[in-house]
């Protein structure tokens, strides 16, 4: 059985997929949200704190949910050739998630 992790994080939307027998990771994407989704303007993962707010620190909640649709995209394409082995989204079983 093969089993995708995904780990939303403060900088990146990261997806692991494994072999729940061996352990073994056959395949893991990241979206960096400054890189990846340039349009939310966020820089190391959150946007520049307003000046009557300085020590805020906020993120665009669509940013998320663009990015984890962006990581499911890439995990449906297979990797190219010489890239590791080709687990793809439709190979998983199981979805595992974590999110600070």
């Amino acid at each position: 059985m093969r089993c995708l992790g995904i780990d939303l994080s403060t900088q990146s939307c990261t997806g692991v997929i494994v072999d729940a027998a061996s352990g073994k990771v056959l395949r893991s994407e990241s979206i960096i949200y400054d890189d990846d989704l340039p349009q939310y303007g966020t820089m190391r993962g959150v946007l520049p704190p307003p000046a009557e707010m300085p020590t805020e620190c906020h993120a665009p909640p669509d940013m998320w949910a663009d990015a984890l649709a962006l990581l499911l995209a890439r995990l449906a394409v297979p990797p190219a050739p010489g890239c590791g082995e080709s687990a793809v989204l439709q190979d998983v079983s199981a979805v595992a998630v974590a999110a600070q």
